[in-house]
């Protein structure tokens, strides 16, 4: 097993938007003040296009130039990774997306679970696929990402301690939502480069105390702070409050297939030049939607100035 040296942090690594302008563009001054934003609130990573990213609506010469402007932005701040999405789902097709995005210095380049195998064939058919990717590949460090898109393949944990135990894999967004697997995983990757970051907000607590890598889902666009006072303080009798609020406001990151608008609506809150426009969804937000947003934003930040107040909650 390949071992590398620059093993990624583990932490809140939120899945980075993409701006467009009003008229649909890719919007390189916007992202750049997404990507700065990233930094000004300390996150651990990044994982750009992605499907948060609208991956599935950018074209591959646009996942490069984000990935690029986003390694750029950071300056070693933060370590990015980044996901590609291949025309025609074949090991062969992926590598060269695998390669292409590598040039970028990403820290690993993510690769979609859904891409390595198609629905009908097992998870044998998967590890085939798999090393035929890793072949093609060299020493690329590569991710792994269980995203609904475009089907929601989750991988049998036999499955993900063989991947994680070629020492090619560092970085795993896990969407399985089921405590019990997800502490089945911890357990099955330990001792390898493997990084798991749990999705999803209601195991997310829990996850944390198991001893999951980090947090890489939705809510870390809304208010990455409450994500990083979880994250470093869950064992403490503070951390129910918290995680209670992040669970039964996660409902809102939807908000009717609303996301990602809503969360560029909540950048908008934060500062950030962004405009509302996506591709992946004509779905847009009304006026109550928009005070619901503020109202969680505000709510959001009492909460993490009561928590921070606390002398013993106080983060380092």
């Amino acid at each position: 097993m390949k071992q590398y040296a620059a093993l990624l942090p583990s932490g809140i690594w939120p899945p980075a938007l993409t701006a467009f302008t009003p008229g649909g563009v890719l919007d390189m001054p916007g992202n750049r003040a997404l990507f700065e934003w990233y930094a000004a609130v300390h996150v651990d990573g990044l994982f750009v296009s992605c499907l948060t990213g609208e991956l599935n609506c950018l074209s591959s010469r646009e996942v490069v130039e984000l990935n690029r402007l986003a390694v750029e932005t950071s300056a070693g701040r933060y370590p990015v990774v980044g996901g590609v999405m291949a025309a025609v789902a074949t090991p062969e097709a992926i590598a060269e997306e695998v390669l292409r995005l590598a040039e970028t210095g990403v820290a690993a380049v993510v690769v979609l679970v859904s891409q390595l195998a198609s629905p009908d064939e097992d998870d044998d058919r998967l590890l085939a696929n798999t090393r035929r990717l890793l072949d093609r590949t060299g020493d690329v460090p590569l991710g792994l990402y269980e995203c609904p898109k475009p089907y929601h393949r989750l991988l049998k944990e036999s499955t993900l301690a063989e991947l994680a135990a070629t020492g090619r894999f560092l970085f795993f967004k896990d969407t399985c939502c089921d405590i019990r697997r997800i502490r089945e995983r911890i357990r099955l990757v330990r001792g390898t480069p493997l990084r798991l970051f749990n999705a999803n907000a209601a195991t997310l607590l829990d996850s944390f105390r198991a001893g999951v890598n980090g947090y890489c889902g939705v809510g870390a666009n809304y208010y990455p702070k409450l994500f990083q006072l979880l994250w470093h303080h869950c064992e403490s009798s503070g951390a129910e409050e918290l995680g209670h609020f992040i669970a039964a406001n996660d409902h809102l990151a939807d908000l009717g297939n609303a996301y990602p608008v809503s969360a560029k609506f909540m950048a908008q809150l934060h500062g950030l030049p962004v405009s509302l426009c996506c591709r992946i969804t004509d779905r847009t937000i009304d006026d109550a939607d928009r005070l619901s947003l503020r109202k969680l934003d505000s709510d959001a930040g009492l909460l993490i100035r009561n928590f921070s107040a606390v002398p013993s909650m106080e983060t380092a």
